[in-house]
């Protein structure tokens, strides 16, 4: 750990901060080696929930908003936010 402190001496800035996130805090356990470059990702399980997520939301949020304007003529708040919220947190 010493030499690796040594070598980032002659480093500073951004180039330090980069070269000191490529070390682990700690060493890792038996059998077990860090993977910096390539770690393991769950980002596959965001692509497939949030398309599912957008469907099966967008039919109960159109039915709560037909009903409200049309069947019920009963403009509030809350609608006006849901139409807000609904719209502006897409990806």
């Amino acid at each position: 750990m010493a030499d690796v402190i040594e070598t980032l001496s002659h480093l500073n800035g951004s180039a330090r901060a980069a070269a000191e996130a490529m070390i682990p805090g700690l060493q890792p356990p038996p059998g077990q080696m860090p993977n910096f470059i390539d770690p393991p990702s769950k980002a596959y399980w965001v692509y497939v929930t949030l398309p599912i997520c957008l469907a099966v939301s967008t039919p109960f949020v159109w039915i709560r908003l037909y009903t409200t304007f049309f069947i019920l003529k009963n403009k509030g708040w809350a609608e006006c936010k849901i139409i807000r919220e609904y719209s502006c947190n897409r990806y």
